[in-house]
């Protein structure tokens, strides 16, 4: 199945194909998702790039603080302008705390994206063979809240339980471990 939606862009096996777990099926149209992936990753790096002007105006008000600090304990400068230093300090100091959860934010939006992205490759889930396969090249696929099934894939073929309607009058010829033949359309 899928969990995102979109248009079938490649099919790689047919019905009877052989796979191994792991194997490339088919594909979703990934331009959609890696834009996404693209547009998250500029988040981040945006995010990053205010963290630094942060860091860096409060470096500034650190610096201007401890100096209007020691002026004060000087008396060259009124108890109101120790105070607003104090202030810008510590707002600046609240706004790099901020920008740091910003990248944290966006660094989960990102991986999140990756993750879609990597949805749009479907890949058998086990050993087996193709039995049914239920999408077209160029079909959408709606996942909403149940993935919808794209293949069908047997584990193995070599032992099989069938259950079937025996009519009563041949049910007296039928004993355990007899061998059966049968025939499917």
């Amino acid at each position: 199945g899928s969990t995102v939606s979109g248009l079938i862009s490649a099919i790689y096996v047919d019905f009877n194909s052989v796979v191994k777990k792991g194997q490339l099926l088919a594909e979703i149209d990934p331009r959609t998702f890696q834009a996404t992936v693209d547009q998250n990753l500029a988040s981040v790096q945006n995010a990053e790039a205010t963290l630094a002007a942060e860091q860096a105006t409060l470096e500034m008000a650190t610096k201007t603080y401890k100096r209007y600090k020691n002026l004060f304990n000087r008396n060259f400068i009124p108890r109101s302008e120790l105070d607003q230093a104090e202030s810008d300090y510590k707002s600046n100091l609240a706004r790099v705390k901020a920008a740091k959860f910003k990248i944290e934010q966006a660094k989960a939006q990102y991986e999140n994206s990756l993750v879609n992205l990597n949805y749009t490759k479907i890949i058998a889930p086990v050993d087996g063979m193709i039995i049914s396969r239920k999408i077209d090249l160029g079909q959408p696929v709606a996942a909403t809240l149940q993935a919808p099934e794209l293949f069908t894939i047997a584990q193995d073929l070599e032992e099989m339980q069938i259950e079937v309607n025996v009519s009563e009058a041949d049910i007296g010829e039928v004993k355990e471990g007899q061998d059966v033949t049968y025939t499917l359309d």
